[in-house]
């Protein structure tokens, strides 16, 4: 579970300067609940989850939709491929990966990525599991055959 804004480059900006001492807009801004290293699921966190849900919330998240807007028309994407693949790009850093440097952190995190956002190119659901090992990872998710989902313009 985490919670979610959608937002504009002004208001995105301002997070950005207060949070992290940052003074400009940014396309995605991640606010993780917990230090989690990627791809390990820490064993004691029983006591944080929501007793209503059942859920473990992971953090906060925030997208300048006007930056998605523009980066689309600029790499030539759809808004809804921009903003799920900074959908994505968040969940990974909340998850604990991160690509403040150019090693092997963020190969880690471009390769997730881009193993999710294929998956939902695909048209799949995935969803996010924890093996008894406590091993992050991403599984397809079967979908039944009379469902139905909104549609999504643009």
């Amino acid at each position: 579970m985490a919670r979610f804004l959608l937002t504009d480059d002004e208001t995105i900006h301002q997070i950005n300067k207060e949070q992290r001492d940052i003074d400009r807009a940014t396309d995605v801004l991640s606010f993780p609940m917990f230090q989690f290293t990627p791809g390990q699921f820490p064993e004691d966190v029983q006591e944080d989850i929501d007793p209503q849900t059942g859920l473990l919330p992971l953090g906060d998240m925030a997208i300048s939709l006007e930056r998605a807007r523009d980066q689309a028309k600029r790499f030539g994407n759809s808004l809804r491929r921009e903003t799920g693949y900074l959908t994505i790009h968040s969940i990974l850093h909340l998850l604990g990966y991160d690509h403040m440097d150019e090693g092997e952190m963020k190969r880690q995190m471009r390769t997730r990525e881009e193993i999710i956002a294929g998956h939902i190119a695909l048209g799949d659901d995935v969803r996010l599991y924890v093996n008894g090992d406590h091993k992050i990872g991403f599984e397809k998710m079967v979908q039944p055959k009379n469902a139905v989902f909104p549609a999504v313009t643009e």
